[in-house]
């Protein structure tokens, strides 16, 4: 009876540890990593709207972390015309009766700068009829 409880125990453990989304594991992936306005791999999101630009198909992934520390997983794919964005919330903790995972389209992208010291990317013409904001930067970390 305890070796069963330990397996099933290790097996939960497992489960829930490949759940979360791991921070380093992103950065090394080449992710857009967003804690709290701190950005890492910003040049990869640079990269990207410079190809939204060019019209050249290009996609990435931005992760931003939750007070809380659960990631909201962005990922945005240009096909040379339009920017779609799929949105999963399935690790947050914290997110209501709202929808785990979200759809939409977009027509372009930008960085706008506010002050000195902030920055946002938004994404623009998106078919909820307004802009969306998808990093908030602060610092450049990388």
């Amino acid at each position: 009876m305890n070796r069963l409880m330990y397996a099933m125990l290790l097996v939960m453990t497992v489960t829930l540890a490949a759940c979360s989304y791991d921070f380093e594991q992103g950065i090394e992936n080449g992710d857009v990593i967003n804690v709290h306005g701190d950005v890492y791999n910003v040049a990869v999101l640079q990269t990207f709207l410079t190809k939204v630009e060019g019209k050249t198909p290009d996609q990435v992934r931005i992760v931003e972390y939750t007070n809380e520390g659960d990631p909201l997983l962005y990922d945005l794919e240009y096909d040379g015309e339009k920017i779609k964005i799929e949105v999963d919330r399935s690790e947050d903790q914290y997110r209501g009766s709202g929808p785990v995972k979200a759809e939409m389209s977009c027509n372009g992208i930008i960085r706008e700068e506010r002050g000195n010291e902030e920055a946002f990317y938004l994404l623009r013409g998106c078919q909820s009829g307004t802009d969306v904001v998808i990093v908030k930067l602060r610092r450049m970390i990388n």
